[in-house]
């Protein structure tokens, strides 16, 4: 048995250059005008798309966050009606152009109607009248038992509806992107006395923030005390870029 064991080490000895084997990388270099061309062509696309798309015009460099907050709108009509030859829309003004119509003065609670996150202001109103068709019998099939004459649809414009005031109440919470400041308190709260006021420019589009969270603002007027941003419908029209008379 001693002579057999010393014959199978003899015949399998031990490798060390398997025991002392390790991985390493090799590099080839390709020495071909067309490939070298194409591959280089390809890394200049990869870093034109990187900094072009993706960070200057996408910001890939900027996080953002959606915003979490409640808006809130209501209607508010003008103190005093403008005169009704100034309101060019309306059929009874002497400087009326365009597709005028009669204007009529409504109660703003039948032309507004307040949504989540949404304000609906009538600018329009039509009246349809139906009438009993005589010539149907009461349980006649396939006869219209309702008729509509063309004159029996009146339409007519809110008058100075422009003219009538917007309230805006808007919170933003702590949680979201511009909630920055410490204590858990709200970064933007038009319901609070203590809210930023936003106030637009001639011009409808220039905004402007005016602070107040401190005791100087306390008296300046254009803080008030929970009562939101207010703009007159015609000014934010004029902000959406927004024409009636289109």
């Amino acid at each position: 048995l001693g002579g057999r064991s010393r014959r199978l080490q003899q015949r399998m000895p031990i490798d060390l250059d398997s025991w002392c084997s390790y991985s390493t990388e090799k590099q080839i270099v390709v020495r071909h005008r067309w490939a070298g061309i194409l591959y280089y062509s390809c890394c200049l696309f990869v870093l034109i798309y990187v900094v072009a798309v993706q960070i200057i015009a996408n910001q890939g460099f900027t996080a953002f966050q959606a915003l979490s907050g409640t808006v809130k709108g209501s209607f508010l009509p003008p103190a005093s009606l403008s005169p009704v030859d100034s309101l060019h829309y309306c059929n009874q003004s002497a400087k009326r152009r365009g597709a005028a119509q009669p204007c009529v003065s409504w109660d703003a609670s039948l032309t507004t109607q307040t949504y989540s996150n949404a304000l609906l202001v009538g600018t329009r109103v039509t009246r349809r009248l139906q009438r009993r068709n005589a010539s149907c019998g009461e349980l006649q099939y396939g006869c219209a038992p309702w008729s509509q004459a063309p004159d029996d649809v009146v339409s007519a414009y809110v008058g100075d509806v422009e003219s009538g005031t917007v309230l805006v109440q808007h919170s933003v919470s702590s949680q979201s992107a511009l909630s920055l400041l410490p204590g858990g308190r709200d970064a933007l709260d038009s319901f609070g006395p203590r809210k930023p006021a936003t106030l637009t420019g001639a011009d409808g589009t220039t905004v402007a923030t005016v602070p107040c969270d401190g005791q100087r603002s306390e008296h300046d007027p254009r803080c008030g005390k929970g009562r939101g941003d207010l703009f007159t419908l015609e000014q934010l029209l004029a902000a959406a870029g927004v024409d009636l008379d289109a």
